[in-house]
């Protein structure tokens, strides 16, 4: 996650593009050189997003430890940071969202393999779409904690059930 406070530990992160932040110029100012690309099946999920998930969730995460109050995680739609790095530092990940080439798209959000699926999928003219949940802030909200994982990853195979029986619904009727 990229909005600690605004975003919490196992919260849904669905990118409608990624900015490619693994090419970058470092000259003592880095500058990312990553293209931009849409989600290209983000527009085909639109209805779904805007559907009643999580409460209709089949997870009981009161079962999971939840490191504040218990709620149900939100999803956050928008633009995801990808690059080939684990950053759990605070000044790198702020450097990262405050960087001209990405401020802009305003990020919710970081992570490793997007730009890889993507362009595999290209390649091979396959539609690709990203949810994920939030396990760590990359070091804006201290350090990570394992114990978070369970739930991060509770979170992220609710929401993938729910997106995929939600569209062999759509589909069926």
């Amino acid at each position: 996650g990229a909005k600690p406070g605004i975003q919490r530990v196992g919260d849904i992160l669905v990118a409608e593009k990624f900015v490619s932040a693994g090419h970058v110029r470092d000259s003592g100012k880095l500058e990312i050189r990553g293209a931009t690309p849409q989600c290209p099946l983000r527009t085909s999920f639109n209805s779904l997003l805007s559907k009643d998930w999580p409460r209709k969730s089949q997870t009981d995460f009161a079962n999971i430890r939840i490191p504040e109050e218990p709620r149900r995680p939100t999803v956050h739609v928008g633009t995801v940071i990808s690059l080939p790095a684990l950053i759990d530092n605070k000044e790198r990940a702020t450097s990262l969202l405050e960087n001209p080439q990405t401020r802009p798209h305003k990020p919710i959000g970081g992570e490793m393999e997007l730009y890889q699926i993507a362009a595999a999928a290209d390649r091979h003219r396959v539609h690709w779409f990203l949810s994920k949940a939030i396990c760590d802030f990359g070091g804006l909200a201290g350090a990570k904690n394992k114990d978070d994982q369970p739930l991060a990853a509770a979170a992220a195979a609710d929401f993938a059930d729910w997106l995929l029986r939600q569209t062999i619904m759509d589909a069926i009727l």
